[in-house]
């Protein structure tokens, strides 16, 4: 997607039909010969639950830093909320690690230019993590509170390419 927006959109689109094909086929379990999709079936549900382990964490430190603000409860923080002490500082080398990697790999053909964006994209995983942990979020209270038997419908969004006439 070329816009925030449209990228929302796909991520939400994406995350209904994951939840949708979950629900739908939770019987898997229960058939020897679909043995092979139950790792694809225990992934997304783990994806589920760690979107909403993340949601419960952040609104849990929102609230107890707002009742420590407010003088109800002594909040000693010993550690950072984010990143989480050293393993922050781990998850950013190894994504500058892999990007001076792919650059170094794609030097031959792509522009030298890409560079410049060395530096930021550290800062992919934690915005790439959030909005999908959001759209898990919303798609799963969307499912839950929409008529029986109706699904996500496909629309094709606007790629933003238009040709000259």
């Amino acid at each position: 997607p070329e816009t925030m927006k449209g990228l929302w959109r796909q991520r939400l689109r994406w995350s209904q039909g994951g939840i949708e094909v979950v629900r739908k086929h939770g019987d898997i379990w229960t058939q020897w010969r679909q043995r092979r999709l139950w790792p694809i079936h225990f992934e997304y549900i783990i994806s589920i639950v760690w979107a909403f382990s993340l949601g419960f964490l952040i609104v849990s430190w929102a609230v107890a830093s707002a009742l420590s603000a407010l003088g109800f409860i002594d909040l000693t923080v010993t550690q950072p909320f984010i990143p989480p002490a050293w393993t922050g500082s781990i998850l950013a080398l190894v994504c500058m690690f892999q990007l001076a990697t792919s650059l170094h790999i794609d030097s031959r053909y792509e522009d030298k230019s890409l560079m410049k964006y060395y530096f930021w994209v550290i800062w992919y995983p934690f915005f790439y993590w959030g909005i999908n942990a959001v759209a898990v979020f919303v798609s799963v209270f969307k499912i839950l509170l929409r008529k029986k038997g109706v699904s996500v419908k496909w629309q094709s969004p606007d790629r933003g390419i238009h040709t000259l006439q």
